[in-house]
């Protein structure tokens, strides 16, 4: 499925420029990015965006340094590689596309670089596990591996595995 008709309705000028040109950041240096998200989930849904996601398959920190990225400017950082930033005068969020491990129930997880899939894969419910291409060549195409786009027309909340509660309790919260 493509959703670049979408796309173009609901997010701003702005919004396109900032995802376009981190993209560029990320084929400069070898590199991926994708919308991932709930983003993709209010864009399916016709909702107002409030953030924009972008996973990006390389340390943020690696992209925002690349020289299509100079007037790129850092508001914050998490410990697992995630970068609020300015783009193009749009507020994004960067995180590289990680795999994850709980070593036990409930902790903060051991996080790893790893594939848009594996990445899409550790998130929380299926109607979160939604990623798109923001390549030229692929602009607009929807990844969903899980079934997100048919729980999310059936208005139904699922998670992606059946340890997911136990490896982060605060999901619960999210599903209500």
């Amino acid at each position: 499925m493509n959703i670049s008709d979408r796309l173009s309705e609901r997010l701003s000028k702005g919004h396109i420029q900032a995802v376009s040109a981190v993209n560029n950041a990320a084929s400069s240096i070898g590199s991926r990015a994708f919308l991932v998200g709930g983003a993709i989930r209010d864009i399916i849904l016709g909702r107002e965006i409030r953030d924009i996601d972008i996973a990006v398959e390389c340390c943020p920190q690696k992209l925002l340094s690349s020289s299509h990225m100079e007037s790129a400017k850092v508001i914050s950082t998490s410990q697992f590689e995630t970068v609020k930033a300015e783009i193009c005068g749009q507020i994004i969020d960067l995180s590289m596309t990680r795999s994850e491990k709980y070593p036990n129930p409930g902790v903060l997880p051991e996080v790893q670089l790893s594939t848009i899939e594996r990445d899409l894969s550790r998130r929380d419910f299926t109607i979160n596990a939604f990623g798109v291409h923001v390549d030229p060549a692929r602009w607009g195409d929807l990844i969903d591996h899980h079934n997100g786009l048919q729980d999310l027309c059936n208005k139904k909340i699922r998670v992606l595995h059946n340890q997911s509660f136990m490896d982060d309790p605060t999901r619960v919260f999210r599903a209500a």
